[in-house]
């Protein structure tokens, strides 16, 4: 019987540059793999792996995933690049509001010491072309979109993006996130209803929840927390925005660009990885859509299902503060809700 090659898809790791040499576990086997020209870390390739006796189509052998290719998409990432898409009819007709859409892209290397006057959103439109790793698109009902605006319930699917292209995983999503409507009310001594997100794995499973917390003092000094637990319900990281005495209160805006949101280990005392939101510019997007950036920042020891939650955090944050309403009481303000 005659054996023929198999092709694998094997994701670039952090810090690899085009025409460098990293190993790869191809087919079960450690190889030696070069990064060819025009790609970057966090984006797919394909790899020929040792000769087998029965090839099966490679479409297949890439969708024995178990998890949907959390681990073998979410494990190299350092950070991501989140653009939302500007939809112009919301501009237009003001009640019109449209389910929100994303585009994910490994964060490269550079923007660790990028200064944030040179964020631009070309940067992220350019991440984006180059290759992103996710998509991801709201479902919800119409009317919940128009009642109950940026408190709606919805699920959000998350699926592989055009830097793993060739994996077939059309039946089931990677990820997803559900967020339940939550009329949520402050009182200076608690938290009434908070808000929250879970997130669940190609089969609906739970690997991570994101919930609203009060903390005392911190919740009375104009900071928000929100506590990241895993599987088991076991607190991982706490998420801080502190609108005290600093320039978040402002942003994101033209004069005050970056919102930034620190993730801190369970003890609220290191910060470990964190969330900023990046003005767009005085554009379309900027000033007259509602669209944003992130830049996320992992924890060093974060495994996949952590990434996965923090990412949903992102989400979380983008509707509950910077979804705009009709009345825009979240645009990016300091939202109640």
């Amino acid at each position: 019987m005659q054996s023929n090659p198999t092709v694998y898809q094997v994701a670039v790791p952090q810090g690899v540059a085009p025409g460098a040499m990293f190993q790869a576990n191809v087919g079960g086997q450690m190889m030696q793999v070069q990064c060819p020209a025009g790609v970057g870390p966090g984006q797919m390739i394909q790899v020929q792996g040792a000769a087998m006796a029965v090839a099966a189509p490679a479409v297949q052998l890439m969708n024995n995933d178990a998890d949907g290719g959390l681990d073998r998409i979410m494990s190299p990432l350092k950070g991501l690049l989140i653009r939302q898409r500007l939809d112009a009819w919301e501009g237009i007709v003001p009640f019109f509001n449209k389910e929100n859409k994303y585009k994910v892209a490994a964060k490269p290397d550079s923007f660790d010491d990028m200064p944030y006057a040179d964020m631009t959103d070309e940067v992220f439109k350019a991440a984006m072309h180059k290759g992103h790793v996710l998509t991801m698109k709201e479902k919800s009902e119409f009317c919940d979109r128009i009642v109950c605006l940026n408190r709606r319930t919805f699920d959000m699917r998350v699926k592989p993006g055009k830097a793993t292209e060739g994996m077939n995983w059309e039946e089931k999503n990677m990820l997803s996130f559900h967020r339940p409507c939550k009329l949520n009310v402050r009182t200076p001594c608690c938290l009434l209803c908070p808000n929250e997100i879970t997130a669940h794995d190609n089969n609906y499973n739970v690997i991570g929840k994101v919930q609203e917390d009060f903390r005392c003092p911190g919740s009375c000094c104009m900071k928000r927390y929100w506590n990241l637990t895993d599987k088991d319900d076991q607190l991982k990281y706490v998420l801080v925005d502190d609108l005290c005495c600093n320039t978040n209160i402002c942003a994101p805006t033209f004069c005050c660009p970056v919102r930034r949101f620190d993730l801190m280990d369970p003890t609220v005392t290191e910060r470990v990885g964190g969330l900023r939101n990046i003005f767009p510019g005085c554009t379309m997007r900027g000033c007259w859509g509602d669209a944003d950036n992130y830049v996320v920042d992992f924890p060093a020891d974060a495994t996949s299902a952590d990434k996965a939650t923090i990412l949903a955090a992102s989400i979380l944050i983008d509707f509950q503060l910077f979804e705009k309403s009709s009345n825009d009481e979240d645009g990016g303000g300091m939202g109640m809700y």
